[in-house]
């Protein structure tokens, strides 16, 4: 686990938002600021030779999502809504303004375009990269009724797995494979 790790400190700053500690990790100068949001279960390191290219040109702005790499886990239910409040609490903490640019991939396209409805007066652009859609289940599961079961099944797993330490979950794959 990442932040528990010394020989693996966070890359970034910690800022605290108020309710928790939420990562930040930014390079580079200028304006507009672009901000990177990763997919779903995926850390700022997602972005790391993207964040690089991008820093050549402008500043560029990664950070992980409550409970998502360095950043912990935060108090209230996980929603776009409340996503894109504790993204607008961060950057105010770390005293980024106005314009940004934001870059969300698969699940964090959804966070972004919530932000965008809820702030839009701080952004100039919106960029999506393979992006997920808010509905996106339900339209699988009414195109493939199969997917909605399959992906209650998948989550029941991954239930299981959240309780199951990294050591056991490496024995029962060598196991069956």
């Amino acid at each position: 686990k990442m932040p528990d790790d010394p020989d693996f400190p966070p890359l970034g700053q910690l800022y605290d938002i108020g309710t928790h500690k939420m990562h930040l990790y930014s390079l580079g100068e200028g304006s507009p600021v672009v901000i990177l949001d990763a997919g779903s279960g995926d850390s700022l390191l997602t972005w790391y030779s993207v964040q690089a290219e991008i820093a050549q040109v402008t500043r560029v702005v990664a950070y992980d999502r409550s409970g998502m790499g360095w950043s912990e886990r935060g108090l209230n239910p996980v929603t776009p809504e409340s996503v894109a409040d504790e993204l607008h609490q961060l950057l105010r903490a770390a005293a980024i303004t106005e314009p940004l640019i934001l870059v969300g991939h698969s699940l964090g396209g959804v966070y972004m375009r919530a932000f965008v409805h809820r702030y839009p007066e701080q952004v100039v652009g919106l960029v999506l990269v393979d992006s997920s859609h808010e509905s996106q289940a339900a339209r699988f599961a009414e195109a493939v009724p199969q997917s909605a079961e399959n992906m209650r099944d998948y989550v029941e797993m991954l239930k299981g797995l959240s309780q199951t330490s990294y050591e056991e979950i490496l024995a029962d794959f060598f196991k069956r494979n």
